[in-house]
């Protein structure tokens, strides 16, 4: 299947040749994958602004779990920690929450793997010990170590036991915070999956909502990341930016435009360093098995693709204008390579992950 031209700004490139002029560098790139260092980039699929449930399982010990949809992140490298909103009905006092990265079942791969080996690597962290009150924060949580990532994984977090008064109401605990399926804004046919789990009592997986759902939970990676979302008037307001389950279903039908976050850390200009570049690569067609290079894992078939060439800005990041969609009944996957023009004798290289979308 070939993608209709989408209709780009002037300084962006949308041609196959861009790619092939680019990808004889690879042969040649002696210089390690940028990425490797401190930097890390988030990526979460949640809708800010929208968050309508805060919630746990249970008063007792309670694991809850947010499963990364391929179709929003395939990724490749290492996850660095977790970015993630909790709220704490009373803040003064700390609790220690464990954070994960969990392995797909092995027979039902959209739900996690809940035994011992399903865990890919876990922090505890302390959250919350000052103020009074009720409290609120966004927690950013960096793992000590490094986590080796298989391409699709998810999250897991288990929460401390709350403390009850007589009436059994919740006098000390920690909530999550999430957006319901029923407040979603989908086109009529998109089908969206189950993404929020629990773990029950019978130490099972099982759904905490209606498919739709997602927690505002998302992962730290090392590798580059982007992310497509849509800019968008799906809830009746002014068009604003729409990073969870809409940014995969795309409306032609109400005008909502496809723009691309990017971001490398390692690559933000400092001193006399020039600014990074990203080729951002859209094709019909994915690759399966992925294939592994020097530069990353390689997701796409290069063979017929669209480019467009941006330059970063001081912090190694970029946000394209939205472009509109040139139809419904599109379905396309986009990776993103990366470019460090400082490194001799050759620019470093380094892919981001993997995107796959179709507009109604």
């Amino acid at each position: 299947m070939e993608i209709p031209a989408l209709r780009l700004p002037s300084h962006l490139v949308h041609s196959s040749l861009l790619l092939f002029a680019v990808l004889p560098l690879l042969t040649h790139a002696t210089r390690g994958l940028i990425g490797q260092g401190a930097a890390f980039q988030p990526k979460v699929f949640f809708n800010v602004g929208h968050s309508d449930r805060t919630e746990r399982n249970t008063a007792g010990i309670d694991r809850i779990y947010q499963m990364v949809d391929p179709r929003f992140h395939t990724g490749w490298g290492k996850g660095a920690g977790f970015t993630i909103v909790l709220q704490d009905v009373n803040q003064s006092t700390s609790e220690l929450v464990k954070v994960g990265y969990v392995r797909p079942d092995a027979t039902k791969p959209d739900q996690p793997d809940v035994s011992n080996a399903g865990k890919l690597g876990e922090g505890t962290f302390k959250v919350f010990g000052t103020g009074t009150g009720q409290g609120t924060f966004v927690w950013t949580l960096t793992l000590g170590t490094r986590v080796a990532l298989p391409p699709i994984h998810g999250m897991s977090i288990e929460l401390p036991s709350a403390k009850l008064n007589a009436q059994s109401q919740i006098t000390d605990g920690i909530f999550l915070h999430n957006q319901s399926p029923r407040s979603l804004q989908l086109p009529t046919k998109a089908v969206p999956k189950h993404w929020m789990y629990v773990l029950t009592a019978g130490k099972a997986a099982n759904w905490d909502s209606s498919p739709g759902g997602t927690w505002r939970f998302g992962a730290l990676y090392e590798a580059p990341v982007a992310q497509v979302h849509v800019l968008s008037k799906a809830y009746g307001k002014a068009q604003e930016a729409l990073r969870g389950p809409e940014s995969l279903f795309p409306s032609f039908t109400r005008g909502d435009r496809i723009a691309w976050d990017l971001e490398s850390k390692a690559l933000a200009v400092t001193g006399t360093r020039k600014p990074g570049l990203a080729v951002i690569m859209l094709g019909a067609q994915a690759l399966n098995p992925r294939v592994k290079t020097i530069w990353g894992d390689l997701f796409l078939n290069p063979t017929s693709i669209y480019t467009m060439l941006v330059v970063l800005d001081k912090a190694g990041q970029a946000s394209l204008p939205g472009l509109p969609i040139p139809k419904s009944g599109i379905g396309f996957h986009t990776q993103t390579l990366f470019i460090d023009p400082n490194t001799t004798p050759n620019p470093t290289l380094t892919l981001s992950d993997a995107q796959f979308l179709v507009t109604y």
